[in-house]
């Protein structure tokens, strides 16, 4: 009997003391806010703003055939259902950056993420200089993301969304 009662205890406290760093760590670092915008509209970023003229849907077959690409550049299983959602995205510089923000734009639909196709952007860009932009330029770039056949179901169900990180734990939403 007092073996049980110990072991209640124990687990009593662990709990407790569980409980005790979920709200700490919840507190610590709150939920990130998000700002929606809608396509065409302007929003001021870390040295640059940035707008979404459109973005479209097709399977990995019909972006090589439209961009003129010869054979996957992805290191995707060949049998892996792929998509590509393009982005057109105009950027207008109007401070200090090194270089594209790959890591502060994702493609996001529910609990899934997508990150900048790397296999690809610079291919249907070739004309933009992704080192160096310039303080006071502007570039229109179509940003691929490949979304996989484990997600495909989603496609059609919701609606992806293109996220800017503002500042850590600040996104904005591109378009509706």
């Amino acid at each position: 009997m007092k073996k049980k009662i110990l072991i209640i205890a124990l687990v009593c406290i662990l709990a407790g003391v569980a409980a005790f760093y979920i709200v700490k760590v919840n507190k610590m670092y709150p939920q990130g806010s998000v700002t929606e915008y809608e396509l065409n509209e302007s929003v001021e970023l870390n040295g640059y703003s940035a707008s979404v003229s459109s973005y479209k849907v097709m399977s990995i077959e019909d972006f090589l055939n439209e961009y003129g690409i010869d054979k996957r550049k992805d290191i995707s299983d060949e049998q892996d259902d792929l998509y590509v959602m393009v982005a057109e995205c105009t950027l207008d510089i109007t401070g200090e950056m090194k270089g594209f923000p790959y890591a502060d734009i994702r493609l996001a639909s529910g609990a899934f993420s997508q990150g900048i196709s790397n296999d690809y952007i610079r291919e249907i860009n070739k004309d933009v200089n992704f080192s160096k932009f310039e303080q006071g330029t502007s570039i229109t770039v179509d940003i691929p993301f490949l979304i996989h056949s484990i997600n495909a179901d989603k496609l059609n169900k919701e609606e992806w969304q293109l996220y800017f990180s503002v500042t850590p734990g600040k996104y904005v939403r591109m378009g509706k």
